[in-house]
């Protein structure tokens, strides 16, 4: 099981704010990393635009180390009715999700970009990620975990038995 922290940045535009600063590395020098996630309507729009579509393209200028669409089926938020696919429907009408994974360095610089496209919709959370891993060609792969503000309490990790 992991357990983190998760900080609502916005909702429906408003801006609730801005993540919370966040240090580049643990105590023993592991990086830290930070998730920001944006859950829109797929009709949501930026400028006539598709808002995921702009707000990936965006990203991807402003230097984002990367970015990823993932496509619902069927969701809900507050009082709203429920957002899902219809069969024979001429538009198609699903929950988005754009999640985006950056240094903290990384997320302040791009957040103004994200803010502006989110302007009008989508609830934004933002939250802190203790590993990522990635195939570098010519290294060895690893993977080890940094300490978080939550795992210092040590939520996540086994009950002592008795």
């Amino acid at each position: 099981m992991t357990v983190e922290r998760v900080q609502v940045c916005k909702f429906a535009g408003r801006l609730l704010g801005e993540p919370w600063p966040v240090s580049e590395r643990d105590a023993s020098g592991l990086p830290i990393w930070q998730q920001l996630t944006v859950h829109v309507e797929e009709q949501a729009t930026h400028h006539g635009h598709a808002l995921y579509v702009e707000l990936v393209r965006r990203l991807r200028e402003a230097g984002a180390a990367g970015a990823t669409v993932l496509r619902g089926v069927r969701g809900f938020y507050a009082r709203h009715e429920p957002v899902a696919e219809r069969l024979l429907s001429i538009r198609r009408n699903a929950p988005v999700v754009v999640v985006a994974i950056d240094t903290p360095a990384g997320v302040t610089r791009w957040w103004p970009v994200l803010d502006e496209v989110t302007r009008e919709a989508g609830l934004v959370t933002s939250e802190l990620v203790p590993a990522s891993h990635g195939i570098v060609p010519g290294q060895r792969p690893s993977l080890a975990l940094a300490s978080t503000p939550t795992s210092e309490l040590g939520w996540g990790r086994s009950a002592p038995s008795g």
